[in-house]
């Protein structure tokens, strides 16, 4: 299925992520509070620059569930707060780590003694699995990478990168989409689902290069955002994916039979923003 075009949602995954430039006390002292075995871990490294940002990253992770891309240009406050716990001048720590190898080991350190697990092929099957489930309710973008953000960080999962998360969303919305119109013509038969796939649609797959399957998700993928899809005089103002029974019902209310449905999801519709 063709992905949804880029949008300020994929332009915010793209970004790396980063703490916020304005920590509130309460937040450093709950976050940013080493624990004696903490520190144990910390003092393994050597120099005050590596430990300081290896305390950094642990703190990270287990506030937000994932590891810094790298530790330039962070608040003063985060620094100083550690500082004073580790006992050293609080340094910028641009330079940390000082190499790749450095970096991996204290990470996988990190990440073992917090008991997170790596986010492998297994673990991000299940992450797709869940986030299929949660966009037939839930199709906006930003609603699923919260989602996927509470959901890595219950099951001590280490959140992936930004592109990864992305791909994994695009997936999962493509196959909530897919349900939803398996959903819609399960009661169909083979007559008229050729209708739909070539009469309704006006030409074949083989002509166009797509289904009227991935053309029906598209239309729904669309009728989000507070945009309203007319059609004749039925007005459906949220995506059937939020409220697929309610949206059933109203269609089932206004037209005779599911075939009528589908003419009714194939049919051109115009958008229009709600003022």
């Amino acid at each position: 299925m063709t992905p949804a075009p880029a949008d300020a949602f994929d332009k915010e995954l793209e970004a790396p992520e980063r703490l916020p430039d304005a920590i509130d006390t309460d937040t450093l002292r709950k976050y940013f509070t080493l624990t004696q075995p903490d520190l144990d871990q910390v003092h393994q490294c050597r120099g005050a620059v590596n430990k300081l940002g290896f305390a950094v990253q642990l703190c990270t992770l287990r506030w937000h569930g994932y590891f810094l891309p790298d530790t330039r240009a962070l608040s003063s406050a985060v620094i100083e707060t550690i500082a004073v716990q580790l006992g050293v001048l609080p340094l910028p720590i641009d330079a940390y780590p000082h190499n790749a190898k450095t970096r991996w080991e204290h990470l996988e350190r990190i990440r073992r003694h917090l008991g997170f697990v790596p986010c492998d092929a297994g673990q991000r099957d299940r992450l797709l699995h869940h986030l299929t489930i949660l966009a037939q309710a839930l199709p906006r973008s930003t609603a699923l990478r919260h989602a996927a953000y509470r959901w890595l960080q219950q099951e001590k999962i280490v959140r992936p990168g930004r592109t990864t998360l992305r791909d994994l969303i695009t997936a999962a919305r493509e196959a909530a989409l897919q349900t939803v119109y398996a959903m819609l013509t399960s009661s169909l038969s083979s007559g008229q689902a050729e209708k739909i796939e070539s009469g309704f649609w006006g030409t074949t797959e083989q002509e166009t290069g797509v289904s009227a399957a991935c053309w029906v998700a598209n239309v729904l993928l669309s009728a989000r955002d507070r945009r309203i899809w007319r059609n004749g005089h039925v007005f459906v103002c949220k995506s059937p994916l939020q409220k697929p029974k309610l949206v059933r019902q109203l269609l089932q209310s206004q037209i005779a039979n599911l075939l009528s449905c589908m003419h009714l999801c194939l049919n051109r519709v115009f958008c229009s923003v709600v003022p």
